[in-house]
């Protein structure tokens, strides 16, 4: 069996499909990827049994088969090779690598029979359509956001909330938190559904430009675009009410140039506290300062900022935040300016990027403030 392939192409569909494999899987055919060939299209699909990549490229073929491969080690070969055509020889146990300037052999790696099989799309309950830009935009900024600890599992992926046709992506680790809207086109019934953070991320990294069908069934998503499919077990739990963090108004509100603020927060941070990352925002009439104390290293910083800087009212107004999560909130925002809006010294602060596009307007950024002691 030979096939004759361009070595950009295999990598793209390699990584897809890697994308969903783990190491020191319980079942060892599993930490490998399934090549199918057939006349028509070369098909890579990859699993860890709760998240399945499957990628289909278009490639007339004159023979047929279906091969397990070490994905990560032929990778790691063509990496190292140009953008040229390679030939791809299997026999009964191995695989060889031809390319212009060299050979390569590598073992195939067990039966397809024993690779499990893919689980079929039914008893949907909810079916959403968008378009890849969207959904790569919304699952990568998100997955910044979502938490890490293993006894909270239903945070540690992407909420989708159907409410009322609209879709609400949410993500927080409990300290920051990402709030995303678009309205739904079709009618469909409230819902809410758990993506782990690893479907998040395949989600974030599908080709652009073509539309993507989110298929919901009581225990799996199943992710549809043009020659990317995904299934994704979802999360099982309730996910916490996000609105009841999220001040009902605000008192005092700036406007800010994003990269001064984001500069001024890195600058404070080479003197701050490494282990709280905790750093003031002191505002004053036409002035805003950020500043951080370090006492076990007797060091201190002080940032104003006054070019850029909008703020109409006279109060005097400090509040603590953390420097990393901040950050993190300003470097997702890719417009020049953003407003904050603050209600008091306890309550989570609110940033919204300054866009002219309505879904990008709408997107809400929260952290959780953190107390000033004297």
């Amino acid at each position: 069996m030979k096939l004759e392939i361009n070595t950009k192409e295999l990598i793209q569909g390699l990584s897809k499909a890697l994308g969903a494999i783990k190491r020191k899987a319980t079942l060892p055919i599993i930490e490998n990827v399934l090549l199918e060939i057939t006349k028509e299209n070369v098909v890579f699909t990859g699993t860890d049994l709760e998240i399945t990549s499957k990628v289909t490229m278009e490639h007339p073929n004159e023979e047929e088969g279906s091969y397990m491969i070490d994905a990560t080690k032929l990778k790691e070969i063509l990496l190292k090779l140009p953008d040229v055509t390679i030939t791809l020889n299997f026999n009964d146990t191995s695989m060889d690598i031809i390319s212009f300037n060299g050979d390569f052999v590598l073992p195939l790696m067990g039966d397809p029979q024993d690779f499990p099989k893919i689980e079929n799309k039914d008893g949907i309950l909810t079916e959403i359509t968008t378009t890849t830009d969207l959904a790569s935009m919304f699952f990568g900024a998100a997955k910044d956001f979502v938490g890490t600890d293993e006894l909270r599992p239903v945070m540690n992926g992407v909420c989708m909330d159907i409410k009322k046709n609209k879709l609400f992506i949410v993500s927080t680790n409990a300290h920051m938190l990402l709030k995303l809207e678009t309205p739904i086109k079709v009618e469909v019934e409230d819902n809410t559904f758990l993506i782990p953070s690893k479907g998040a991320y395949l989600i974030s990294k599908m080709k652009k430009d073509n539309e993507c069908v989110f298929s919901f069934s009581e225990k799996n998503v199943y992710v549809k675009s043009n020659n990317e499919y995904y299934i994704i077990r979802l999360t099982e739990g309730k996910y916490p009410n996000y609105n009841s963090i999220i001040p009902s108004s605000s008192n005092i509100t700036i406007q800010i140039n994003k990269e001064k603020l984001y500069n001024a927060i890195d600058m404070i941070s080479l003197v701050g506290n490494a282990s709280s990352n905790m750093q003031i925002l002191d505002l004053e009439k036409d002035k805003l300062s950020v500043n951080a104390i370090n006492l076990d290293a007797n060091s201190q910083g002080n940032v104003v900022i006054e070019d850029g800087l909008v703020y109409d009212g006279d109060e005097k107004f400090k509040i603590g935040f953390n420097s990393k999560f901040m950050n993190t909130i300003l470097g997702n925002i890719t417009h020049e300016n953003v407003e904050i809006n603050f209600q008091d010294q306890t309550k989570a602060i609110i940033i919204y990027p300054m866009a002219e596009n309505e879904t990008i307007k709408k997107a809400l950024f929260l952290q959780m403030p953190m107390l000033i002691t004297d």
